[in-house]
């Protein structure tokens, strides 16, 4: 669901953190305690220590802890329980799921690829060579103006 989040408001980072008396610019997109997460509206944009004060990341675990409350995981789990047709699904249907996000991943690294090689004829595209610094955030960009065009 934080993808979706992400998808639909944007980067948490392009908001302020809503924590009370905070000025800071927001990093994680934090779930509403008192919700139960199935909606983009059920999250708040919170900076990183905003954020781990309102899970009580801090008095359970120390400055460096991650691990959510109790109830915090209960209520997680519970929200992904049932609420993903994947959970329910048939072996067949998984399979067929995976495939489909597969070969969407494919056509993107392809498509990703023949933007590259036409436009950075120096650089290699593959599994084995780093894409370098800026030749990723233009594809971005390209991408994201594209929405424009059609």
């Amino acid at each position: 669901m934080h993808k979706t989040v992400r998808e639909i408001r944007g980067k948490a980072d392009l908001y302020q953190c809503v924590g009370e008396g905070c000025d800071n610019q927001a990093a994680h997109w934090a779930t509403l305690h008192e919700e139960d997460g199935t909606d983009v509206s059920h999250y708040i944009p919170l900076c990183i220590s905003c954020h781990h004060a309102y899970d009580g990341v801090h008095e359970r675990a120390g400055f460096h802890g991650r691990s959510h409350t109790e109830e915090s995981r209960k209520k997680m789990s519970e929200t992904r329980k049932g609420k993903s047709w994947l959970h329910a699904a048939t072996p067949e249907q998984r399979a067929e799921f995976g495939a489909r996000i597969s070969a969407a991943k494919r056509q993107k690294s392809a498509e990703f690829r023949e933007w590259v090689v036409t436009r950075y004829p120096d650089v290699i595209v593959s599994r084995n060579h780093r894409i370098p610094d800026g030749v990723r955030e233009a594809w971005e960009d390209y991408k994201w103006w594209q929405q424009f065009a059609q």
